[in-house]
C-alpha cells in the first residue's frame, strides 16, 4: 500500500481541501511523511453516502 497524503473517496484519489497534518513518532520525535489529509464536510458527506449505498441497511 502506498500512502499518498490524499483522500480516497469513491475509488478515486481526491486532493485534501481542508488542510493536512503530520504524524509524530513519539519514540523518535520524527515526523512521518506524507501529510495526512483532512476533508471538508462535503467530502465527508460524499464518503458516508457512498458507504451507506454500498451496504444493506
Amino acid at each position: 500500500m502506498r500512502t499518498t497524503g490524499e483522500l480516497l473517496i469513491g475509488a478515486a484519489s481526491v486532493p485534501a481541501t481542508a488542510g493536512t497534518m503530520k504524524a509524530l513518532d513519539p519514540a523518535t520525535g520524527k515526523l512521518f511523511e506524507p501529510d495526512f489529509a483532512f476533508g471538508e464536510a462535503a467530502e465527508v458527506d460524499r464518503a458516508l453516502r457512498l458507504a451507506d449505498e454500498a451496504f444493506d441497511s
